[in-house]
């Protein structure tokens, strides 16, 4: 398996090479009061990269928080389960009519 990402990894490098040779033509670039020249592969590799980590960038403090959050609620989650099983409670269920079942948590 590794094999295969190697060979991946160096077939997308490979391409990479090939893209960025072919797209030496200098491209105009002018934002706002900013005006400049630079290779056609820069210029898309760099839109690339920033279309990459911009929403990483917004997106990863909130996966964290919910991770955090859900690791929480577990820990409470199973204090509270050993807490019940440990107290060794009887439970009614209301059933389907007025009789009830009782329950030993066990």
């Amino acid at each position: 398996m590794l094999i295969i990402r190697i060979i991946f990894v160096l077939l997308i490098f490979a391409l990479g090479l090939l893209f960025s040779f072919q797209n030496i033509a200098p491209a105009q670039i002018v934002f706002l009061a900013w005006n400049f020249q630079s290779p056609t592969w820069l210029v898309i590799a760099v839109s690339f990269f920033l279309g990459f980590i911009i929403p990483l960038g917004i997106l990863l403090p909130m996966v964290l928080v919910r991770n955090l959050k859900i690791r929480k609620l577990e820990k409470e989650k199973a204090v509270a389960e050993k807490r019940l099983n440990d107290s060794g409670l009887l439970f009614e269920s209301p059933g389907l009519g007025t009789e009830g079942e009782k329950y030993k948590n066990s």
